[in-house]
């Protein structure tokens, strides 16, 4: 997790993942509770807030400004990150912030 300053954060912030050898912010599209809470487990936590997940609450900071975007989709029983579903390049747009 990443803050809005870009430090990384031990519990509220942008999520990324390692792509390609780069780091590669989620896109908020189609990011569930149930992404969260498979996000969240992988990282050690116990599970994830309800929310707000995307921009609206937290503001544009921490919104992924770099591209290309992944789109991580979870339904939440998944048992790490890797097993999720995920789409990353050109045919990955993200609502703007």
């Amino acid at each position: 997790l990443v803050d809005a300053d870009g430090n990384l954060n031990s519990g509220v912030g942008r999520l990324e993942v390692l792509l390609r050898e780069t780091w590669t912010p989620v896109c908020r599209d189609g990011f569930t509770q149930g992404s969260a809470s498979v996000a969240c487990k992988s990282m050690g936590f116990s599970g994830a807030g309800s929310g707000p997940f995307g921009c609206e609450g937290y503001g544009k900071k921490w919104c992924g400004t770099s591209l290309p975007e992944f789109q991580l989709t979870c339904d939440g029983s998944e048992k790490d990150i890797s097993a999720c579903r995920g789409r990353a390049g050109s045919d990955v747009f993200c609502s703007p912030a």
